[in-house]
């Protein structure tokens, strides 16, 4: 399935922290995936400037692939960081 939106979200975290778990690989890692029990990671990219791409793709126990694919369309950081 392949489909486009925007989120808008508010957390309860200084903004910093949150685009460094948003735009950092390492700490996305720590929450956006699966577990290595029932998860193994075959791809990940990162580059999140404007028209910049990310991109991870792994597969489940059960041998179903997932991909997630996302273009950055803004300069977000520029908003969340003022």
């Amino acid at each position: 399935m392949h489909a486009s939106f925007n989120l808008k979200r508010t957390y309860d975290a200084p903004v910093a922290r949150v685009w460094e778990a948003l735009t950092n690989e390492a700490a996305k890692q720590r929450w956006f995936g699966g577990t290595p029990d029932q998860w193994g990671q075959d791809e990940r990219y990162m580059d999140v400037r404007v028209g910049g791409r990310e991109r991870l793709k792994g597969r489940w126990e059960s041998g179903l692939v997932s991909t997630f694919a996302k273009t950055w369309h803004s300069p977000v950081h520029a908003a969340i960081l003022e």
